[in-house]
């Protein structure tokens, strides 16, 4: 069977290497916050050509870019050892080499216990709807705004029977959360518990001395250098066919 992931992380104006644990057979990129349409697709039947073997770039036109020899998207085998010298910056939101980001950020740092996250004063274990029209809320505690934010998936359960809820952060100022109207969810979900809220950016960089899992690489050159423009949230989906390579 066929493999499929899909995610999201922060733009970077520099090349990036998403390391989502295989070689994909075919990879879309997309900006989620340009002002047009920009869309970066590739497949390995486009890289049996020379004209496009980086893909194709597509604006808000809809005219296609050909991404030629060394542009657009191309496969990542991984194995690389981080240093400083090729993952030059491994702050949250930056970084080269970048892997999916699963950690829990509701939780409120106690370094004694081995507790770390983005609550400012408490947990963050509950939600209370305010207007449902406007879909926002609050939250039990603020947070500090350097993991979660607009972006982050958040889980919550509801009711007696706790219906489960996965909806995103569409607003969450940093230092917020605890008056009404501070969180806007992606959608009206009702009051209830907070069990999980992910990180606004989806992917962090490989941390140094790590080796990184294979996935594909961005080339800052393509043809819509904006597809990955700095701090603009960027969504991609890849994939492996269920057919024999060919």
């Amino acid at each position: 069977m066929g493999q499929r992931i899909a995610g999201h992380f922060n733009g970077k104006a520099q090349d990036r290497f998403i390391c989502i644990g295989f070689v994909p057979d075919w990879v879309k990129v997309r900006n989620l916050e340009g002002t047009v349409y920009i869309e970066t697709v590739w497949d390995r039947y486009m890289a049996k050509c020379t004209e496009r073997v980086g893909g194709v770039s597509f604006t808000g036109t809809g005219t296609g870019a050909a991404e030629t020899i060394g542009l657009g998207i191309q496969p990542y085998w991984g194995g690389d050892l981080m240093t400083t010298t090729n993952q030059t910056n491994v702050t949250y939101g930056d970084g080269i080499y970048i892997e999916r980001d699963d950690k829990d950020y509701r939780y409120y740092t106690n370094a004694a216990a081995g507790i770390s996250g983005d609550a400012s004063s408490a947990t963050i274990d509950t939600w209370t709807l305010n207007t449902a029209a406007a879909m926002d809320g609050k939250f039990n505690s603020a947070s500090t705004g350097t993991y979660i934010g607009e972006g982050s998936t958040i889980i919550i359960d509801v009711g007696s029977h706790k219906q489960q809820y996965v909806v995103n952060i569409v607003t969450c100022a940093a230092a917020a959360g605890t008056t009404a109207g501070d969180v806007v969810l992606s959608y009206p979900v009702p009051t209830g518990k907070v069990r999980f809220i992910g990180g606004m950016l989806g992917y962090k960089p490989v941390p140094i001395g790590n080796v990184t899992k294979p996935g594909f690489w961005i080339d800052l050159a393509a043809a819509t250098s904006t597809l990955t423009a700095a701090n603009e949230l960027v969504m991609f989906e890849a994939g492996t066919y269920d057919s024999p390579k060919s």
